[in-house]
């Protein structure tokens, strides 16, 4: 199967030292995250601006190819909510993105975050806008121009 234009093969760079690898795109999404030491908080395992970045990926990702075309639009968050409740006890973290509303500007998404033992560890989601035109600028070298 030709991955030309999935979202799996856009470059973020701060994903890759996260870890992040997306497994699955279109609803439900699946992602994995490794728990290690470039994720951990001041006292726990996972920090929570980890957990946020996962849940907005995993949520981006179950929009899936079949709704817009990569090479010409991005879904863009317009806002993103994200409830904690535990650490967890083994890796990896596995996010489940699943679309629960798709309306002519905006598409709503839940997600659900476990642990390596099926804990759940998390509950998030957003609303995404798919943005056209950014191109120009999505591969910026020098961030004087931002």
């Amino acid at each position: 199967m030709s991955r030309e234009g999935d979202f799996r093969d856009v470059h973020i760079p701060f994903h890759d030292y996260l870890g992040l690898v997306v497994e699955k795109v279109g609803s439900p999404s699946r992602l994995t995250l490794p728990l290690g030491e470039n994720v951990r908080g001041a006292v726990a395992p996972i920090h929570g601006g980890v957990v946020a970045t996962l849940i907005d990926v995993a949520c981006a990702a179950a929009i899936g190819p079949d709704t817009y075309d990569l090479m010409t639009a991005v879904p863009v968050s317009t806002d993103l909510s994200l409830r904690m409740f535990r650490q967890p006890s083994t890796s990896p973290l596995i996010a489940e993105g699943t679309v629960v509303h798709r309306g002519s500007k905006v598409i709503a998404v839940e997600c659900v975050v476990t642990d390596g033992a099926g804990k759940q560890v998390a509950r998030g989601g957003g609303g995404y806008l798919l943005v056209t035109g950014f191109h120009a600028h999505a591969h910026a070298s020098d961030t004087d121009s931002l």
